[in-house]
């Protein structure tokens, strides 16, 4: 018997490209793999001035619509959203959801889903660090403001840690400062091939 189909869907600010290693080990092991770059995602230079949710939502429906038989929808990071509003409208075409690095949740624009500097609890007391939160109402491109905030006041040599999508822009923030002391990044880190078109998008107006 068949294995289902699997769908991979990055999460922001990633493509297609960030599954390439995984697609070839699945495939290796004989499985239908395909992986989708979700609208305004695949290049630094897009226009998604015009982009909205539902658009991400409508490719992954499209996508599993397109399956020959309900798939295993593998969704990452930001996509783990708009993969559960997709899951709402076909739920009779998906086998399973899988979530990496996310879970279920609301649409990301939602106010209630802002946890900024909480979410780190004490830790900034106790080593002396300050900390920089990704704001839910952002819109893409994003990029330039957010390197911008995070390295104002940062003295060259400062030690960047950075949590799930934040550790991609680790390298654009350390450069803004003139030089990191370090990296650390929990949960997080540079897809193969990603850190040019990150570093790309950090420079976005």
């Amino acid at each position: 018997m068949a294995s289902a189909p699997i769908i991979l869907v990055p999460g922001f600010w990633l493509g297609a490209w960030a599954w390439d290693e995984v697609a070839a080990l699945l495939r290796a092991d004989g499985h239908d793999v395909s992986a989708i770059t979700l609208p305004g995602q695949a290049s630094p230079d897009e226009d998604r001035s015009t982009i909205t949710f539902g658009d991400h939502v409508d490719a992954i429906v499209a996508a599993v619509e397109a399956a020959p038989a309900p798939p295993v929808l593998v969704v990452h990071s930001a996509s783990g959203f708009s993969g559960y509003a997709a899951s709402d409208v076909v739920p009779d075409r998906i086998a399973h959801i899988v979530y990496v690095d996310t879970a279920p949740g609301k649409p990301p624009l939602d106010a209630s889903l802002v946890r900024g500097s909480a979410s780190w609890g004490r830790l900034p007391e106790l080593i002396d660090a300050r900390v920089i939160a990704v704001r839910g109402d952002d819109r893409p491109p994003f990029w330039r403001r957010f390197v911008e905030a995070a390295a104002a006041g940062l003295a060259s040599g400062s030690v960047l840690v950075g949590h799930s999508g934040a550790g991609p822009l680790l390298p654009a923030i350390g450069a803004a400062i003139g030089g990191a002391g370090g990296y650390l990044f929990l949960d997080a880190g540079l897809p193969a091939d990603g850190q040019s078109r990150l570093e790309a998008m950090a420079g976005e107006d």
